[in-house]
């Protein structure tokens, strides 16, 4: 589940990045990347945990 994370962030993240390169990001879109990436952060210390 691990490495699935990783590739699905691997992913958002090269097309975050490349609308930066391109300024054509959408200010929602990152925010909604950035809240995602806090709840996974949560969930996976959560698990870490238990």
């Amino acid at each position: 589940m691990g490495t699935t994370l990783l590739y699905i962030f691997e992913y958002f993240g090269k097309i975050i990045f490349w609308r930066m390169l391109n300024k054509e990001l959408d200010l929602q879109i990152f925010f909604w990347f950035i809240g995602l990436l806090l709840v996974v952060l949560n969930l996976s210390k959560v698990s870490l945990k238990n």
